[in-house]
């Protein structure tokens, strides 16, 4: 959905994009992503998390998630790792929020690690959840990652404002702009719809980031047979080039 997506996640990968979705959890259950980057065959991104709702009111998840360099990058090896925790339930009336803490741990030919702060909110003002408004605010203390060598790199913020309407029980499009510290703003759409009683979805987007000449496009599916959902992203990027994305998650309960 060219990555409009902070104001529709409501599984374990709102822990990502914003932990306020992370309310709208109705049941446990596991995800894994497995992720080509730029389609170089030399960066790869990993993930894997299991989501718990139904504790003190809100639901809970943690997330692992992995960069590393593979093929013939690994003449320069590098690793990357986050371990994510997230809290996500309702505060009053139309509105949810939700909080996450990050531990990064890097290695290359030295080690560095360094904790982050996430927040996030959601305004959904009705009863059928046909509408929402959201904010999240990645990396919001500035971590310094710190290498043995001495060398500090600092990560900047990254604020995601999106919003999502919803046509029906079959249809969702979503829009966000997001801008990290110090960089580019970038501008996002996307849509879904879903098909056989839910359970195919076919999800198209679009991107932009200030001063590229052209948007770049997504396209993606998913397909959901009982308690196991399989999703396929696609997406364009116009001077990078293309990543794939394979996602498998298993529901527990009803």
């Amino acid at each position: 959905m060219g990555g409009a997506y902070s104001a529709l996640a409501e599984d374990g990968s709102a822990a990502y994009w914003n932990p306020a979705g992370l309310a709208f959890v109705k049941a446990p259950h596991i995800t894994s992503a497995y992720e080509d980057l730029y389609g170089l065959g030399l960066l790869r991104y990993t993930g894997m998390g299991y989501t718990q709702p139904k504790l003190g009111g809100g639901t809970a998840s943690f997330q692992y998630l992995r960069l590393q360099t593979v093929g013939e990058a690994s003449f320069f090896t590098y690793a990357e790792n986050t371990y994510l925790l997230a809290y996500g339930r309702h505060l009053y009336g139309p509105l949810f929020g939700g909080v996450a803490t990050r531990f990064y741990s890097a290695n290359s030919e030295q080690k560095a690690s360094a904790i982050g702060y996430d927040a996030g909110l959601m305004f959904s003002p009705s009863l059928e959840d046909r509408f929402r408004l959201s904010v999240a605010l990645q990396d919001a203390n500035e971590p310094r990652l710190r290498w043995n060598g001495g060398a500090t790199d600092v990560l900047a913020p990254t604020l995601r404002t999106g919003a999502l309407l919803r046509l029906g029980p079959v249809s969702d499009f979503t829009a966000e702009h997001s801008r990290r510290r110090r960089e580019k703003s970038c501008y996002r759409a996307g849509m879904a719809h879903h098909l056989m009683g839910r359970r195919f979805v076919l999800r198209a987007g679009v991107h932009k980031t200030v001063g590229q000449d052209s948007w770049n496009l997504a396209l993606g599916g998913g397909l959901s047979f009982k308690r196991l959902r399989l999703d396929y992203a696609w997406d364009h990027h116009e001077t990078l080039g293309d990543s794939q994305t394979f996602s498998l998650s298993f529901r527990f309960g009803p």
